[in-house]
């Protein structure tokens, strides 16, 4: 069911594409549907973390600075940051976290900028 909701999303951005409307929300609402269940559909948070989502979390981010809303793209690369570093994979985690606090400086959001800071210091990285 969750690889139907994702692919149903994935044509709706499509469609809003062709119609010159932001597809960034059907991007991510797919992938949330990709990170949800697994190919198998079967729940994620059941049967431990997927990673598969990622290629489509990332049109939602790419699309979301292409329309300027660096707020949203740095909340999500903080989002995809967090499920790597709980992979323990530290240095992916370390570059999403540190393109996070990019978007956040574009954006001007100097509280967010310092809290993933302090995430990137906390990670393992030796």
């Amino acid at each position: 069911i969750g690889e139907l909701a994702a692919q149903t999303y994935l044509m709706a951005a499509s469609l809003k594409e062709q119609i010159n409307e932001d597809p960034s929300d059907m991007y991510i609402e797919a992938a949330n549907m990709e990170k949800k269940y697994n190919p198998h559909g079967e729940l994620t948070w059941l049967f431990g973390s997927s990673l598969e989502y990622l290629p489509t979390i990332e049109k939602g981010i790419k699309k979301y600075c292409e329309a300027g809303k660096f707020s949203h793209a740095a909340r999500y690369k903080a989002q995809i940051a967090e499920v790597l570093e709980n992979e323990k994979e530290y240095l992916e985690a370390a570059k999403y976290y540190n393109e996070a606090f990019d978007l956040y400086q574009m954006e001007g959001e100097p509280s967010m900028q310092e809290s993933l800071m302090n995430k990137f210091y906390g990670l393992d990285l030796i």
